[in-house]
């Protein structure tokens, strides 16, 4: 077996042992860019932003990636990846949501605000909020990472009350879905408050939507309680929050830890729920 393959079957299977000794006989191995093998969609990268995106795609089940990550460092790997990469292995760690990977890269003094591509000139932080990574946001702000803008800040859990009366409805609702993606309900009930309609879309959907992308049931039922409507289809696709739940669900089946389940059933009862169309309204 070669050692690349060797490389990826221990990063899999969080054979820790295994890592130690392929980096004893070349260190290299943790520096180098590799690709990890026809049939991944995972594209060619450095091992640390493999670890990073391969629970996401169902590689790895372990709860050894940020050891496995702190082993990396040690024998060389650059904490903020190679000068040409599209993002920091940080960035990787915080838009696929694998938080130990983050931490290890924070501790290891990581660029905090050295920018990606999935969130045009977003930092880690704005990747992390952008894909509802909450343990990672939390790590991120912990840490002194700069909030850039207001719907980062609702993203957060911290928003500026001051603004509220002076912030173009624009940022508002962005602030309403971040603060979705994030499970923050004060700040959804305060941005509800200002006057954000909770069916309002933002970057072509309801907040009820985003969350059922994101898996958020928590958020979802707190959307629904303020009189978001689960039958409302947004209109590029033509789906409704539970279809975009399905979908997600099926085209990303590992993308979030618990899975879909839990926002589908609580979307399949409220669709049938003769209350829906009767609850308070209030937002995004």
């Amino acid at each position: 077996m070669s050692n690349l393959n060797r490389l990826r079957l221990a990063l899999d299977t969080g054979d820790i042992e295994e890592l130690r000794q392929l980096l004893k006989q070349d260190a290299s191995l943790a520096q180098q860019t590799h690709s990890w093998g026809l049939c991944s969609p995972i594209g060619a990268c450095q091992p640390i932003a493999y670890l990073a995106q391969a629970r996401f795609n169902g590689f790895i089940n372990h709860d050894r990636s940020g050891e496995m990550t702190r082993t990396l460092l040690a024998s060389g790997a650059p904490v903020n990846g190679a000068a040409n990469d599209k993002e920091t292995p940080l960035i990787t760690a915080a838009s696929y949501n694998e938080p130990a990977v983050a931490r290890a890269l924070i501790e290891a003094g990581a660029n905090l605000e050295a920018t990606g591509y999935a969130v045009p000139n977003g930092t880690a932080l704005a990747h992390a909020i952008e894909f509802g990574a909450i343990e990672i946001v939390d790590l991120l702000v912990a840490a002194g990472a700069s909030i850039r803008s207001f719907h980062e800040a609702a993203g957060t859990g911290n928003l500026p009350a001051a603004l509220l009366n002076s912030t173009d409805e624009l940022e508002l609702a962005l602030a309403l879905r971040s603060a979705t993606l994030c499970n923050r309900l004060h700040i959804m009930d305060e941005l509800l408050a200002a006057g954000i309609q909770v069916n309002q879309l933002v970057n072509g959907a309801t907040a009820l939507h985003w969350a059922a992308w994101e898996a958020k049931a928590t958020a979802a039922r707190h959307l629904v309680s303020r009189g978001a409507d689960p039958t409302i289809k947004e209109p590029k696709h033509q789906g409704t929050p539970l279809d975009w739940a399905r979908h997600r669900s099926s085209e990303c089946p590992h993308a979030h830890p618990g899975g879909h389940f839990e926002v589908i059933q609580f979307l399949e009862s409220a669709m049938h729920s003769p209350d829906t169309s009767e609850a308070p309204a209030a937002h995004k």
